[in-house]
């Protein structure tokens, strides 16, 4: 399997640095009922980048991102976002809302830390939602919960790790 960097894979680097690069795949999905493989670049519209991409809405996708969890049962985190770099979500400005995926998940996943990198796979919806998370888990002082809002939810079909 032959890796390169491609055209977009350079735009990105240019756009949003290099964390979120190094957490984008080479190779697309071919089979059709494959889920897309989709990049942090393709949720951006070219022509509007503070709206959502519609044409993955419905559709089952896979993405590589950080793990920022949200809500935990005994095993494992059952509801997180999905962001596209280490730190989004815990700096202000955070990031736009078409850069925050909203993902609950019926297997709960066990997050070793704070922005765990991992594959996501699921249905995509692009309806707008707001999420809180615990100040305690984002280690701030003053708000119980801190809030963000979001562009994008998925249904977890599947988590697991990122390999590097």
């Amino acid at each position: 399997m032959e890796k390169h960097v491609s055209r977009r894979q350079l735009t990105q680097l240019l756009l949003f640095g290099t964390a979120s690069t190094c957490l984008t795949t080479v190779h697309r999905a071919h089979a059709a009922d494959s889920p897309a493989v989709v990049e942090w670049f393709d949720l951006v519209p070219r022509d509007s980048p503070t709206s959502v991409n519609h044409a993955y809405d419905g559709r089952i996708i896979r993405i590589a991102g950080y793990i920022v969890p949200i809500e935990y049962d005994s095993t494992g985190a059952t509801e997180f976002l999905l962001v596209p770099y280490v730190g989004a979500c815990i700096h202000v400005p955070p990031p736009p809302p078409n850069q925050i995926i909203y993902v609950k998940s019926g297997t709960p996943y066990e997050v070793k830390g704070l922005f765990e990198p991992a594959y996501v796979t699921g249905e995509l919806r692009t309806e707008a939602t707001s999420a809180e998370i615990p100040a305690a888990e984002l280690v701030l002082d003053g708000p119980q919960t801190v809030g963000f809002d979001v562009a994008y939810t998925l249904s977890a079909e599947k988590v697991e790790p990122y390999v590097f």
